[in-house]
């Protein structure tokens, strides 16, 4: 797998991700399923492409950005 790969193939097996990838448009509908996942089951942390946005308060209250932003194929805001 590579970033070459298509994300028609990852479908093949991840139908319910890449599906909700593409009915959701944020900027990672426009990317293709290996440049966040360059490897089969890697699951990169959010910070990898868009940093540390707060403060480091917020980030041990919150946990996770998914608790309010959703999942990545997902996006809420």
């Amino acid at each position: 797998y590579g970033v070459e790969t298509l994300s028609t193939i990852c479908a093949g097996c991840h139908k319910e991700a890449y599906e909700l990838l593409q009915k959701n448009h944020t900027k990672h509908s426009d990317l293709a399923c290996a440049k966040c996942h360059p490897s089969h089951k890697e699951i990169p942390k959010c910070s990898v492409c868009h940093g540390k946005p707060h403060s480091k308060a917020m980030l041990q209250e919150m946990g996770t950005c998914g608790e309010c932003h959703g999942i990545a194929h997902n996006v809420l805001g």
